[in-house]
This record gives structure tokens, C-alpha cells and sequence, in this order.
């Protein structure tokens, strides 16, 4: 079952019903949660939950039993927003965190309404490096909890994807310009999940860039690609159209002589020779053999 969004945990945990949503749903086999926010700062979405926290961990582990009892499989997804948040969201009002001070240009829905996303604050190294721990911290937790696998979010215009575009990622150290900066921070979480995982379980990763969820837009085009070379071009030595008679038929149409040989194809038939009608519209071959026949053409 994919990762749906369903904003039923008050105060970052799940409850009671959210184990028995996902027990009713475990026969589908394997089941990916919602998205679980790895700190208080990671949060982009109202009550939406979160696995950094001990209480966290135990409503978690409810589920988990819930979900095993049936016979299913539940996969963790971890999450950091990034600047998708507002400071309603967080206990000390911060500011959401991102790879560069770009806004989304977007709303967040909250029961007082529709609120604007603030221009989020930068990311320092030290930002980074306790984020990439925060995800590590949230494996092990997901372990605690008794997920089966552990999912990392990096689609949908979040925290890793934020990375990865240069329209939000505008950095000009080792985490921003080129392309191998850019995917500098994504790669860092594999090492840091796959030493909190036991060897039962398996990290995986959750990358898209189509629609849904935040935009993640470039500022740049990608380098167009040159046209493919259409093949036949050099077969055909006259230019489209060419007429043609099916002989004895009185239709006549169009086609390009270099189907040769297919339905329909063909070179246009030749004139009659003066010396010669009986080879009027007369294949090659034809002519071949009318000449071996001692018919020759002057």
C-alpha cells in the first residue's frame, strides 16, 4: 500500500485508530506509512507524525503489532520537509531549514486557514550534520518500534529533493553548484540508515519528480539533446510525393519511394519505350528479362 498523508496525529503520535487503519489494511502485503517527520524541525504538514521521540516510538510499536498480527509488512517512511513548514508547526516557533533562503511560494492549510510559507533559513554545515544524525536516530527508533524496513522520502519538492534541484539549492560549497554537490547530502543517508538497520531489515528510498506533493523547480534548462536522425533519409532520392498508377486500375495516389518493396511501396512505373511498349509500367527484373529475349532497346 503506498504513503498517504492523513493528518490524524495530534501532538507527533499516532493513536489507537491508526492501528487499527493500518491492521485493516494489512492484507495487502507490504504497506508504506505516512511520512514521519525525523525532528520537530523536519515537520512540514499538521498533525502529522514523527518518530524522534520516546512516546513516539511506543504508539509506533502498537501499530506495528497490529499490522504483524495480520500478517502484514509495514515499511517506515522517514521525512524532513524542509522549507515546506510554517512556525505554528514547531514548540519554539523557529523558522523552517533548507538547502538555500528560497520560499516555496506556497500555502500551508491550518484550522485558522491558509497560511504562507516563510522564506526558510539556510542550512549551515551544522545544520546538515545533525539533520543526516536525526535521520540515523530515526532508523533506530523505526527498529524499536518493530518496523519490518525503513523508507527515506526524497521526492515531492521535500528536504532531499531541495538538494538536488538548483532552483532551491543555490549553496557554493561542497553541497551546492555541480551535480555531485548537489547529490552530496542524499548520499550521506545510506551509511547513516544502513548502520541503525539490523541486518534483517533494509533501507530504501523514495525519489520522484513528477507532479504531486511541493514544487522543486530549475532555474536553468537542461541542455537540449540533439534531434534523432530519422532513418530512410538517404534512401529517398526524390522529394515526397510521388505519384504513382496501379496499372489497369485507373487509382492513382502517393507514396515515397523508398518503401520499396512494401505494401503500397514501390518506384513509380516507367513510361512505355518508344522501341519497346509492351514494357510499359514493367519492373526491373521485367525489363532484364525482355532483354535477354533479344528485345533490346536502342
Amino acid at each position: 500500500m503506498a504513503p498517504m498523508t492523513r493528518s490524524r496525529a495530534a501532538g507527533g503520535r499516532v493513536d489507537g485508530l491508526t492501528a487499527r487503519y493500518y491492521a485493516q489494511r494489512a492484507s495487502a502485503g507490504l504497506i508504506v506509512t505516512e511520512a514521519i517527520q525525523v525532528s520537530d524541525i523536519g515537520q512540514g504538514y499538521i498533525q502529522t507524525p514523527g518518530l524522534h521521540t520516546a512516546e513516539q516510538v511506543a504508539a509506533w510499536r502498537r501499530v506495528t503489532e497490529a499490522v504483524h498480527a495480520e500478517g502484514g509488512t509495514i515499511v517506515a517512511q522517514l521525512v524532513h520537509c524542509g522549507r515546506i513548514g510554517h512556525p505554528v508547526l514547531y514548540r519554539d516557533g523557529a523558522v523552517p531549514v533548507a538547502p538555500s533562503a528560497v520560499p516555496s511560494g506556497e500555502q500551508l492549510f491550518t484550522p485558522d486557514g491558509m497560511l504562507d510559507h516563510p522564506t526558510p533559513r539556510e542550512m549551515t554545515a551544522g545544520d546538515i550534520a545533525a539533520t543526516v544524525a536525526d535521520f540515523a536516530a530515526a532508523a533506530r527508533n523505526a527498529m524499536d518500534a518493530g518496523f519490518d524496513e525503513v523508507e527515506v522520502h526524497g521526492a515531492n519538492g521535500f528536504l532531499l529533493h531541495q538538494f538536488l534541484c538548483d532552483g532551491t539549492n543555490r549553496r557554493t560549497d561542497g553541497y551546492g553548484g555541480s551535480i555531485p554537490g548537489r547529490i552530496r547530502f542524499a548520499r550521506r543517508w545510506p551509511t547513516c540508515t544502513s548502520s541503525s538497520c539490523s541486518p534483517a531489515t533494509s533501507p530504501g528510498s523514495s525519489g520522484r519528480s513528477g507532479r504531486g506533493g511541493s514544487s522543486c523547480a530549475r532555474t536553468r534548462p537542461p541542455t537540449p539533446s540533439p534531434p534523432p536522425r530519422r532513418r530512410g533519409r538517404r534512401r529517398c532520392a526524390r522529394a515526397w510525393p510521388t505519384p504513382w498508377r496501379w496499372r489497369g486500375s485507373g487509382v492513382s495516389g502517393t507514396r515515397c519511394p523508398a518503401r520499396r518493396g512494401r505494401r503500397g511501396g514501390g518506384a513509380a512505373p516507367r513510361p512505355a519505350c518508344p522501341a519497346r511498349p509492351s514494357t510499359a509500367g514493367c519492373s526491373a527484373p521485367a525489363r532484364r528479362a525482355a532483354g535477354r529475349a533479344g528485345s533490346r532497346v536502342p
